[in-house]
């Protein structure tokens, strides 16, 4: 079975970042991240919506590329009226085959987490929000015991130090080359103690 480790921490004003892990139905494991443009009531309810509409999509066994594609199909009308975008990412993993698709609209790039170090996957697409139809290329992958797929958005980079100083991705980076692959919780464990 394939272990999944995460934390959500809170912000001083109602946050727009979301994810969720969901079970597809033939047990394929999808990882849904995502950022609602802006912040307030108004964001949180389209983080809210998107969930929602993600975990029924989901049910349809559909692949990341196609259900983002739907996704900004049903949310554009509204997104676009208050200019608002969302960026999202979906990893659908099969275990019995060991095999990865990974799309995006516009989010982070993700990383594999290697031995040898983390890797950064490029994917493109644009934020759900952008244009009435989108097409979201998926890439697949095959995953090697031990390796580990990074899910994150830019909270855990522009977060502040007590200094006020940002994290940025250059430490970012730096604390990924230094985290431990032990399992899922300890990988994020020892990120998050870079930030203390």
């Amino acid at each position: 079975d394939p272990e999944v480790g995460w934390r959500c921490l809170t912000a001083d004003v109602v946050g727009c970042d979301f994810y969720d892990v969901l079970i597809g139905p033939q047990g394929e494991v999808y990882v849904v991240i995502g950022d609602v443009s802006g912040s307030g009531p108004l964001a949180a309810l389209f983080m809210a919506m998107t969930s929602c509409l993600m975990g029924i999509l989901v049910q349809e066994g559909l692949p990341p590329g196609r259900m983002l594609e739907l996704a900004n199909k049903i949310l554009h009308p509204h997104l676009s009226r208050r200019r608002m975008l969302i960026t999202a990412q979906i990893a659908r993993y099969h275990s019995a085959s060991n095999t990865l698709a990974l799309a995006s609209a516009g989010h982070m790039w993700p990383y594999i987490m290697k031995k040898s170090g983390p890797v950064e996957v490029p994917l493109t697409g644009l934020p759900l929000g952008s244009m009435p139809t989108l097409d979201y290329p998926e890439i697949h992958t095959r995953v090697a015991p031990g390796q580990r797929l990074l899910l994150y958005t830019d909270g855990l980079v522009e977060c502040s130090e007590p200094g006020g100083e940002m994290f940025g991705f250059e430490r970012f980076t730096a604390a990924l080359a230094e985290a431990s692959l032990a399992s899922a919780a300890d990988l994020v464990e020892s990120l998050l103690a870079r930030f203390h």
